[in-house]
């Protein structure tokens, strides 16, 4: 009986054990469930320095897949106007040995073969054209243009790609200030409330201070609905989706720019900007193609004319084409010593700022400065910073858009498959 007994509360304390057993492996499963979450969540937040930022947006970038498509088509392109200048060439060469060697008219001939190229109703020129290799120069023309307008893309896609990197940057610092600012706001509100209820502190101060708080908490939600607008358009102008979590690692600095020998940045960029390589390509053809004009057509006929007149426009176009570059590059100068200026004198006007806000706490604490004047002095010191952050900002998309000027340049509006910036 007792052997019975004992070996029921064995079995009535295993089956007791099991629940806890499985409420054991359950808990470590819940704890597995939720540290694979987490990691999860911290795996979704992309980390991205500028380097990164810039090699995502030219991946991504529709202009480029579209430049690198044209540019795979010019070579068949080229290769076929070799191949029909070839083949009129050898089929015109035959119908006019036939026709000699049958007496026939050798101009009938070679008008029947260039009916069969052009149509019964061609023009000779276009012959001409075909024989003097304009084909062939126009195609290789618009390859000089496709690589010129990929190089331009490319650096648009640069300075875009961080410029919107650098807003991002702007609106994390805006929104760290204003924490800051909304932070001291709070404390002189509850110190003010404090002193009114001590009857040390009038109403009116504790209003300002109340006013001051609702101030900072406003400018505070601003910058954080203004951070998420600058995530979304970083992520826009990088390719990513919206809702892609990204960390920025790198940040910005302020490198003084070293004297510029302005003369020699221009010369640089006559032999350098796209925009002169893709014109000088175009009146090459465009002399091919009056030649052909002029040695068809006598010089009374409208043809001559206007063939004459595309060549005057073509010279001009590449002609007025270093003006232009030498201005954008004087401009973009200019632009860039202007922000370097300002930013100097922001540095200078934060300094006073800070200073301003050491002094008005001083003389507030013995009473010779209001609450008020060290609200607006710590208003006015972090406007101060956020402005010098900003136009830290600016000076470093100054010295871009400077160093592209002497560069490749930027894409013209609407440039050939390449979009604009």
């Amino acid at each position: 009986m007792k052997k019975k007994l004992i070996l029921g509360l064995v079995v009535m304390m295993l089956i007791s054990s099991l629940p806890v057993l499985g409420m054991e492996t359950t808990s470590e499963s819940a704890v597995s469930q939720e540290e694979n979450q987490e990691t999860a969540v911290e795996e979704e937040v992309l980390q991205l320095t500028i380097e990164d930022a810039v090699n995502l947006a030219v991946e991504n970038s529709w202009d480029i897949q579209t430049l690198d498509r044209n540019l795979r088509n010019i070579d068949d392109a080229i290769d076929a106007q070799e191949d029909l200048q070839d083949t009129i060439e050898d089929s015109l060469d035959e119908a006019i040995r036939r026709a000699e060697s049958l007496g026939m008219n050798t101009i009938e001939a070679t008008q029947s073969v260039l009916a069969q190229f052009f149509g019964p109703n061609f023009d000779y020129v276009d012959y001409l054209l075909i024989k003097r290799g304009h084909g062939v120069e126009q195609a290789k023309e618009q390859e000089v243009v496709l690589e010129e307008t990929k190089k331009q893309t490319l650096e648009a896609i640069e300075i875009g790609a961080k410029s919107a990197y650098y807003q991002v940057l702007i609106a994390e610092k805006t929104l760290e200030l204003q924490e800051q600012l909304l932070k001291k706001a709070e404390q002189h509100k509850e110190i003010a409330q404090v002193k009114y209820e001590n009857g040390v502190a009038t109403k009116l101060v504790k209003l300002q201070a109340d006013s001051a708080y609702i101030s900072a908490k406003s400018d505070y939600q601003n910058a954080e609905d203004e951070l998420k607008i600058k995530y979304l358009e970083l992520n826009n102008t990088l390719g990513l989706e919206f809702d892609q979590k990204v960390d920025l690692v790198s940040d910005v600095g302020y490198t003084p720019t070293e004297d510029i020998d302005l003369a020699a940045s221009i010369e640089a960029a006559f032999e350098n900007r796209s925009d002169i390589k893709k014109l000088k390509s175009e009146l090459e053809l465009q002399e091919v193609e009056t030649a052909a004009y002029k040695s068809y057509y006598t010089p009374a006929l409208r043809q001559y004319k206007d063939a004459e007149e595309k060549l005057l426009e073509a010279q001009h176009a590449y002609e007025q084409s270093f003006k232009d570059v030498e201005l954008d590059v004087r401009r973009n100068y200019l632009e860039l010593v202007k922000a370097e200026r300002a930013l100097n004198n922001m540095t200078e006007s934060a300094a006073i700022a800070r200073e301003s806000v050491r002094v008005s706490q001083l003389f507030y604490e013995y009473d010779l400065a209001t609450l008020t004047d060290v609200i607006d002095a710590e208003t006015g010191l972090a406007q101060a910073e956020i402005g010098r952050y900003q136009l830290m900002i600016s000076y470093n998309i100054s010295k871009m858009m400077f160093e592209n000027s002497y560069d490749v340049g930027l894409p013209s509006a609407g440039g050939a498959s390449g979009g604009s910036f």
